[in-house]
């Protein structure tokens, strides 16, 4: 069976494959799960506050987040950016000072790193966090940052994408 939709939750829930479509051209195909963590789960977190930020707030937060991504959708702030694994250290040398290396900056990336940043600053602004979950993304965010991203501008030939031949179906 073909279901076409543009209710990206539709398709989530009910499809074994998803072809996503941009500007009419399929820009990436697969289950649901995959599209979700190659486009938009991992790499991000979902953030429930018990209310809305205010722009200053926003700022501030989005700031102790750097170089992650801080962004509001309809019901949450999603953090992009985040990275699954704590980048092992070695105990730190008392004689010398930690260096500011690769490895370093990347450890703050990590969900652990990211998760400690977050419930820190929500509790030194008093703040309650409502939700925060690792992974967040939808079928909609993968979708948005197809259409937002290089792949949304490709052109068929860029991506190796064919057309459909019509004598296929006769």
């Amino acid at each position: 069976m073909v279901l076409t939709t543009h209710l990206l939750e539709e398709a989530q829930e009910l499809a074994d494959v998803v072809h996503v479509l941009v500007a009419g051209r399929v820009v990436a195909s697969g289950s649901p799960v995959e599209l979700i963590a190659r486009y938009a789960g991992s790499g991000t977190l979902r953030l429930v506050l018990t209310r809305p930020l205010d722009a200053r707030e926003e700022q501030a937060l989005a700031q102790r987040l750097a170089p992650c991504r801080l962004e509001r959708d309809a019901e949450a702030y999603v953090v992009r950016g985040v990275t699954e694994a704590v980048t092992p250290h070695p105990a730190p040398s008392t004689a010398h000072p930690a260096p500011t290396s690769e490895a370093t900056r990347a450890r703050g990336t990590s969900q652990t790193a990211v998760t400690r940043a977050i419930a820190t600053w929500c509790d030194e602004v008093g703040i309650p966090i409502l939700g925060l979950r690792a992974g967040g993304g939808t079928l909609e965010h993968a979708y948005l940052a197809l259409a937002d991203g290089p792949l949304g501008e490709a052109s068929l030939e860029e991506m190796h994408v064919t057309e459909p031949d019509s004598r296929e179906s006769e």
